[in-house]
């Protein structure tokens, strides 16, 4: 009897660490794209195909119009339970969406059995197949979905090549990568040939410093998806009413902090290219692909998201873990020409001080200056906000007394080369 009570109690503190409360000032949304939908949520699981011993999860909505549009979930490395992506996958069955959660293996599994990245796509989309082999009552293969987090993210162009190679998605096909790792199992010629009926929002996060965002600006760039159905959106951190608001590398985790960030930036957006993609609302399209509209942009209070059709890269590469000009990625000989990699950019012969800025910026070189230099600021949605030239231009100061409190990028070209260094304006 102890042993049962102790595993009961075990279990009840288990669950409520397992799917924590929402938090922050902003609350979530309650109406519309990114609330919650009107179902209660089924669990259903069937055994992973080829990974003996772990299920795939297939939360359904309870009274909803079966079968329905699924929307199959790619989860990032070493993430690989379900319930660290609850609060989404939920939230999409709450809204009358079938949604899959297929594991693969991740580091801990590959030290006892050495995984490839391709075998891992493998266990990711057989499961896939497995869900909607054992379900054909609650899944609608015609009208299809893919998101996925970092190395998930990758593999979404491969499982949505996979899914239209096997008959899916004739009624209906979007993709939604969320700060992808790199892309394997998709070549090129795939790339310029990709189906036509597809939609994309290709997601990426300010605070990131995992995944480079030449990754995802190198797919978005070479997919031939028609520039009316896919848009490049970034999401910034903010402060609001003392409470921060992170927007990193973790964002759609729900053992993350799970916030307004979650409900805004992801959930609406994906409610919206879910509606519009597998349902035909076009009200969605504004939400989901308005080119930078303001129904699309909007996260209410907090900062309102960057949306682009010609998106470039403004954080140097060495911000990052896995950068695009990394031996590991598949598409390294596209990084050149993104935009931090040509000409080079340096940070080590260049000080910025003080870090924060009140009013005045100070600049010196490590090294002799020989050129006249331009000087420019730039914000985190890369706007450029100031252009100085200076001559001679060894050191030097900027006026920041009229810029709000935030991180900013000095840009300084001297030459044919360029430096860049991050700088914190902190005046209030």
């Amino acid at each position: 009897m102890l042993q049962r009570l102790t595993g009961l109690l075990f279990f009840v503190f288990c669950v409520v660490d397992l799917f924590p409360q929402f938090q922050g000032p902003v609350p979530a949304i309650s109406d519309g794209f990114g609330a919650e939908g009107p179902y209660q949520v089924a669990l259903n699981v069937t055994p992973s195909p080829l990974w003996p011993g772990i299920n795939v999860s297939v939360y359904s909505p309870v009274g909803g119009d079966l079968p329905a549009p699924v929307i199959f979930f790619a989860h990032g490395f070493n993430a690989n339970y379900a319930f660290l992506y609850h609060n989404l996958l939920q939230h999409f069955a709450s809204r009358g969406y079938v949604a899959v959660f297929s594991p693969y293996p991740g580091m801990a599994a590959s030290l006892l059995t050495p995984v490839t990245i391709l075998e891992r796509y493998d266990v990711l989309w057989e499961g896939f197949r497995q869900a909607v082999h054992e379900f054909p009552d609650l899944i609608d293969s015609t009208s299809v979905g893919f998101i996925g987090h970092s190395f998930g993210a990758g593999a979404v162009p491969a499982m949505t090549k996979r899914a239209i190679s096997a008959g899916w998605g004739g009624n209906g096909c979007f993709m939604m990568p969320l700060a992808p790792w790199y892309f394997y199992d998709i070549s090129e010629e795939e790339l310029q040939n990709f189906a036509p009926q597809t939609k994309l929002i290709m997601q990426v996060y300010q605070g990131d410093i995992v995944n480079d965002h030449r990754l995802a600006i190198d797919i978005f760039d070479h997919i031939s998806i028609a520039d009316a159905e896919k848009d490049f959106v970034e999401v910034f951190s903010d402060n609001y009413e003392g409470y921060f608001y992170n927007a990193d590398h973790g964002l759609p985790e729900t053992f993350a902090i799970y916030n307004a960030l979650d409900y805004y930036a992801v959930f609406r957006l994906a409610d919206a290219l879910a509606d519009y993609s597998l349902k035909e609302n076009p009200e969605a399209k504004a939400v989901a692909l308005g080119n930078g509209s303001p129904e699309q942009t909007t996260m209410g209070p907090l900062q309102p998201i960057l949306v682009s059709a010609n998106p470039s890269p403004i954080i140097p590469p060495t911000n990052y873990l896995y950068r695009c000009d990394n031996y590991l990625n598949p598409r390294i000989d596209f990084c050149a020409g993104l935009g931090v990699d040509d000409p080079e950019i340096l940070s080590d012969d260049i000080i910025v001080f003080p870090n924060p800025a009140h009013d005045l910026l100070f600049v010196e070189f490590g090294k002799e200056c020989l050129h006249e230099i331009l000087a420019e600021i730039i914000d985190i949605s890369g706007r450029s906000l100031m252009k100085q030239t200076f001559r001679p231009c060894n050191s030097f100061s900027l006026n920041v007394s009229g810029l709000n409190d935030g991180l900013y990028f000095l840009r300084v070209k001297s030459g044919e080369v360029v430096f860049q260094e991050r700088f914190v304006v902190q005046i209030k």
